[in-house]
């Protein structure tokens, strides 16, 4: 079934679920599962809405000036459309800035705004954090001359899923003589983009020379190979039924936004140039369409054929041995890994993997990192080298607040490759904790840092104005609230690293 508009919000960022004032017809509208593009233009085009329909008379003449001045900002960013690129994590993330040096949407507004350096600093050691785990000494500043809350700043913040498209991995188009042996494969990795479902390709239309459409082909008309499994499909044309040695070829997905179909990957080839380009992926926001020399020709062996290796960014091509149904001999990939997942049991993280298939392989690290950059062995599991599925899991007994986790998968020749990254936080981690909420002229509450470790407590406005300063203890202690105006307030522990620690908290009169 289709999605409703509300909900395709909430994949890219949660705190939709916080906002009062969301329009109803949001929750009743349904619409088709769209692109990863799509979906975040989507959120960030309903933001700047919401956003602008706000009353703003609490706010300075100079904070009214330069929140209009950013929402437009936004909304020239979000028409052009071109955002950053998950490349690294298996779930939805925020990227602050990504590979390619593309700014998120509140990374582009500091950058805009005179307050790069606060991203690129965010982007050093940061950059996949939510802005509510974000810490940097002049962030709230920045916050509090934006004429934006921090709450709405978080809800503008959009996450990333791993939008890695299908490709054809293999071709065999000509040879010496009479066309034999024609077939073409198909690698489908699955997609992150969306928690409705994978953007998958389920025909695949050929042209040739004149562009005109000689044949389509249905998924469900091609071979499984790769033991069965729907990570490889191909298709060896008959008898008769030979492969234009001038053409296009086009991976289509005709369901998924229903009535229109969706170009998702397209290679056009020739005697003398293949040029493939992701159509309806992530890679293409960023330019994705390469050329490669190598291509099929009237010299081409019988047995031989175009094969495409490495991953979706450092592809290379080569002629080489056909390995119909199987992954490519130029690409080394001892483990098939399926199902890496973590959550969180008795304040523990359990890590669970699959693999498909094993070949080489030796065994797993594990690695953790608590900024999705540095990261650190914490264990070590043998392949378990037995045929068919294989299930792992490995239990993180000290996680941290913020964890990033990774397999590194090494094989017996030393040879190595690094799984997706999956993120866990651990809510209960955070060293400030609040007793009842919303609060009345005092707040109960809880600090687990070393008094050692302790600077300063004090409570801001959502726009980062500075409300009042307590003092500040290890352990339970009551601070007092009274004469302080009804409304949301962040209650900030900062310790002597400058980490600062945050809750929001409601005050009532």
């Amino acid at each position: 079934s289709q999605p409703t508009v509300y909900e395709q919000l909430l994949s890219v960022n949660n705190n939709w679920q916080h906002q009062i004032d969301v329009n109803g017809s949001l929750k009743t509208s349904y619409t088709q599962i769209l692109s990863e593009q799509q979906l975040v233009k989507l959120h960030l085009q309903e933001t700047e809405k919401l956003l602008r329909n706000r009353n703003t008379d609490n706010l300075s003449l100079e904070q009214k000036l330069q929140r209009e001045k950013l929402l437009n900002i936004l909304h020239n960013y979000t028409i052009e459309a071109k955002f950053p690129v998950n490349t690294l994590h298996q779930n939805r993330q925020p990227y602050f800035i990504d590979d390619f040096k593309t700014y998120c949407a509140v990374g582009y507004l500091m950058q805009q705004s005179g307050a790069n350096e606060i991203a690129l600093e965010i982007n050093k050691s940061q950059n996949f954090n939510y802005l509510e785990d974000i810490i940097h000494p002049k962030l709230l500043k920045w916050v509090h001359q934006s004429g934006l809350s921090l709450e709405e700043l978080a809800l503008i913040q959009p996450s990333y899923g791993f939008d890695y498209p299908c490709y054809i991995t293999e071709i065999h188009y000509n040879n010496i003589g009479v066309d034999v042996n024609e077939y073409i494969e198909i690698l489908q990795p699955g997609s992150y983009s969306s928690i409705f479902g994978a953007l998958s390709f389920d025909s695949v239309f050929f042209y040739n020379a004149n562009d005109n459409i000689y044949k389509k082909l249905a998924k469900t008309q091609m071979q499984k190979g790769f033991n069965n499994n729907d990570t490889i499909f191909y298709y060896s044309l008959l008898d008769g039924d030979t492969m234009a040695d001038i053409g296009k070829i086009e991976l289509i997905n005709t369901t998924a936004n229903f009535p229109n179909s969706i170009s998702i990957f397209r290679l056009q080839y020739s005697l003398d140039s293949v040029v493939s380009t992701s159509v309806n992926s992530s890679f293409i926001w960023n330019g994705f369409r390469k050329s490669f020399s190598t291509v099929e020709n009237n010299t081409t062996n019988i047995g031989n054929s175009l094969n495409f290796c490495g991953t979706y960014l450092d592809r290379n091509a080569t002629i080489a041995s056909s390995t119909i149904g199987t992954i490519n001999n130029c690409i080394i990939t001892p483990v098939n890994l399926s199902n890496f997942n973590g959550k969180i049991i008795d304040n523990k993280v359990s890590l669970n993997w699959q693999t498909l298939t094993e070949t080489n392989n030796n065994f797993f690290e594990i690695e953790k990192s608590s900024n999705g950059k540095n990261f650190e062995s914490i264990g070590k599991i043998y392949s378990k080298k037995a045929a068919g599925i294989n299930n792992y899991s490995f239990n993180d007994i000290k996680p941290n607040y913020l964890n990033h986790y990774r397999l590194k998968q090494i094989d017996k020749d030393g040879k190595f490759t690094y799984s997706k990254i999956v993120f866990i936080k651990l809510p209960f981690a955070n060293p400030l904790t609040i007793g009842e909420n919303p609060a009345k002229n005092f707040i109960q509450i809880n600090i687990s840092l070393e008094n050692i470790k302790l600077k300063e407590l004090i409570l801001v406005d959502l726009f980062g104005k500075k409300i009042k300063t307590f003092k500040v203890i290890q352990g339970n202690q009551q601070i007092n609230i009274q004469g302080i105006a009804t409304g949301k307030y962040l209650l900030c522990l900062q310790n002597a690293n400058g980490e600062i620690y945050k809750q929001q908290v409601i005050i009532v009169n």
